[in-house]
């Protein structure tokens, strides 16, 4: 008999291998669409957002905060995607995660998975806000179709935005920035420029139009008035500094021959600008905006001392300290691109590096660098964040190495401290951030009350309590109350747990017919409750005692209980009579019916995945099988590739104003 039982299991195993392998799409070949890489909780299935896998190698020394990320699959609009099941509402957006890479906050259904850019929260008017843009979407989803820059309060709801309507044009997702004070902030742009704009060929220049780039500085209460506006082009910033050779070739449509991805400013009152496909940082003269001089790039005025400060392809570049005679900066050094966009450059490993800048004898140096680890290359997106205040030398670093939400952190010493993850690859982050953060949601607790057929302390029926709260902060405690009625003052107490991640689950022994969660701060003070919920199913009828199943199975379940009990306990010493044969025969039918089932399935599944590419075949195609998680993404501008028409200010918003 124990022979059939060890066949059957067998193969059960081989079969449901068998059967998921051939279930596996050409569009998904490390199957993932299972979604085993991502959240699933029973009181918000609505949000699934991407898991991490989180490494602590000295725990002491890593700086308090949360992580602030906007996971993505692709930049483009989501809808186009041909129905890819990543894009199932839970995954794309808004998203703040704590230190041990457990979910605090997701926006994810609240904007129907649209895009989201560079999460962080600012200051304004002594206020923590969180600021990110907003992609623009086609889909009709209730909110306007072209892009945003959102401010949002503690407790997540909107309270102004920066859009088309209000700024007079797109707004680009490349570079936003709230200054020190929080009466202005730097707005990148880019737009086509179809000027005689000659393609530096000396033996066939062709004019073409270009992708050209600038800034503005704009007032957030009026972000349609302008303080000071460059254009890259009119500046100086020349054709032939560019390094992107393919987009040289490819003799139509516009040439992206700048690619801007960051603006700063000092407290000086100058620009910083980095330019991707130029190689080169340039500061940006604040009187009449001339470029004062550029590092990096075919063009740097700068003497290189240390060769392991040379950087290609770079983003997120931000001014740390500066003097009258020298300049701090911090780079994010792509040192590899996603695009082929020239041979001849060298790739390496991508990093982090904080660059020292004489500017009276004109050198630069390298203070400190963080390779990424195993030596591997971000193609693209990235960021570098000072974690404290002050020297920056003194200061722990954290980097987003962006692919697949790479992030690391760094203390004083140069030491990895930690790094973190998602499971998979079909999300990757443009910038991820880490700062201290209190939410305070407005909406209630979201509690569930489920039934559980489980012998607990002499019971043959529990009642399986979860609980969340979306962007709370501050829970210390759930504590958890029902009753057999619906009236709450008859209710009683029946538990409390510590919280535990996202959601929290407590299991009560007997029936529980309402109940709902209270959550408590580290005082004990109430900060919320939930709905009061019925029982799912909410009848008794609908329950199946332990003691009216089959005495197999009850068996079965007495054990698998009594296997945490100390050995020589009464609960190991009971037999069921006859449960053994029971249960002998009721796996063999289960496995009977689960081999033929995914026999059949796993023909099925190999039947649809070859019967598209019969007619190819026959017409002499080869099929091609591409991976859904190729780097073949280009940053993109909203608004960019739209015509005038459509990027007209079809729907007015209020302009944002510091409350």
């Amino acid at each position: 008999m124990r022979s059939i039982v060890m066949w059957t299991s067998k193969a059960l195993a081989y079969a449901l291998t068998a059967g998921l392998t051939l279930a596996r799409s050409p569009v998904d070949p490390e199957g993932w669409e299972d979604g085993s890489d991502l959240h699933h909780f029973v009181t918000r299935p609505d949000l699934t957002a991407p898991r991490y896998t989180v490494a602590k190698y000295h725990p002491e020394s890593i700086a308090p905060g949360y992580w602030f990320v906007a996971p993505y699959s692709s930049l483009y609009d989501q809808p186009s995607f041909n129905g890819r099941k990543e894009h199932i509402s839970g995954q794309t957006g808004a998203h703040i995660y704590d230190a041990d890479g457990n979910l605090v906050w997701s926006a994810a259904s609240k904007y129907h998975n649209r895009n989201v850019f560079n999460l962080q929260p600012v200051n304004i008017n002594e206020t923590h806000r969180l600021s990110y843009h907003l992609a623009g979407s086609d889909s009709d989803d209730g909110y306007p179709k072209h892009s945003s820059q959102v401010f949002a309060d503690s407790s997540y709801e909107e309270v102004g935005r920066i859009n088309e309507a209000s700024r007079g044009g797109p707004v680009d997702f490349h570079a936003f920035k709230v200054l020190p004070g929080a009466e202005t902030a730097l707005i990148s742009s880019e737009w086509w420029d179809t000027g005689n704009l000659t393609q530096p060929d000396e033996q066939d220049p062709i004019e073409r139009p270009i992708l050209n780039a600038g800034f503005a500085e704009v007032k957030l209460n009026n972000p349609g008035e302008a303080l000071f506006q460059w254009d890259a082009y009119k500046s100086g910033l020349g054709l032939e500094e560019c390094y992107d050779e393919h987009g040289l070739n490819q003799k139509e449509g516009y040439w992206d021959y700048i690619h801007e991805n960051s603006v700063d400013k000092d407290l000086q009152g100058d620009y910083y600008v980095s330019a991707r496909h130029t190689n080169t940082i340039y500061k940006v003269s604040k009187e009449d905006g001339h470029i004062d001089w550029r590092l990096g790039g075919k063009q740097s005025d700068f003497k290189v001392l240390d060769p392991k400060l040379t950087f290609y392809w770079q983003h997120h570049v931000r001014v740390r300290s500066v003097n009258a005679s020298h300049t701090v900066l911090t780079v994010f050094d792509n040192a590899s691109e996603d695009q082929g966009r020239n041979s001849s450059i060298p790739e390496s490993a991508s990093a982090a590096k904080i660059i020292l800048l004489d500017t009276i004898n004109m050198e630069a140096s390298l203070l400190r660098h963080y390779d990424r680890p195993n030596d591997g290359k971000s193609r693209k997106l990235g960021n570098v964040q000072q974690l404290n205040e002050g020297d920056i030398m003194q200061s722990s670093i954290f980097v987003d190495w962006a692919q697949q939400g790479h992030i690391a952190e760094y203390d004083s010493e140069g030491r990895m401290v930690l790094e973190a993850q998602f499971a998979s690859p079909r999300m990757s982050t443009y910038r991820a951030y880490k700062f201290p953060w209190v939410g305070q949601p407005k909406e209630k607790p979201v509690c569930k009350l489920l039934p559980m057929n489980l012998a607990l302390k002499g019971h043959d029926v529990a009642t399986a309590f979860y609980v969340s709260w979306n962007g709370a902060t501050e829970v210390s405690t759930w504590e958890f109350h029902g009753g057999d009625e619906m009236e709450e003052e008859d209710f009683e107490t029946l538990g409390s747990t510590p919280k535990d991640g996202f959601e929290t689950s407590l299991v009560v022994p007997g029936i529980a017919k309402y109940g709902y969660a209270v959550a408590l701060d580290k005082d004990g003070k109430e900060l919320g409750r939930s709905e009061t919920m019925s029982l799912l199913p909410p009848l008794d009828k609908d329950l199946k005692p332990l003691s009216s199943i089959t005495p197999g199975i009850r068996k079965l379940v007495e054990q698998s209980d009594d296997a945490a009990k100390p050995s020589g306990s009464s609960a190991q010493k009971e037999v069921a009579t006859g449960g053994h044969n029971a249960l002998v025969q009721l796996l063999l039918t289960i496995g009977t019916f689960a081999v033929y089932a995914l026999a059949v399935f796993g023909v099925y599944s190999l039947v649809k995945i070859f019967l598209p590419f019969t007619g190819r075949w026959q017409r002499g195609y080869k099929p091609v099988r591409e991976s859904k998680y190729s780097d073949e993404h280009v940053l993109e501008s909203t608004g960019r590739d739209r015509p005038a028409e459509d990027v007209a200010y079809r729907m007015s918003t209020e302009s944002y104003r510091p409350t």
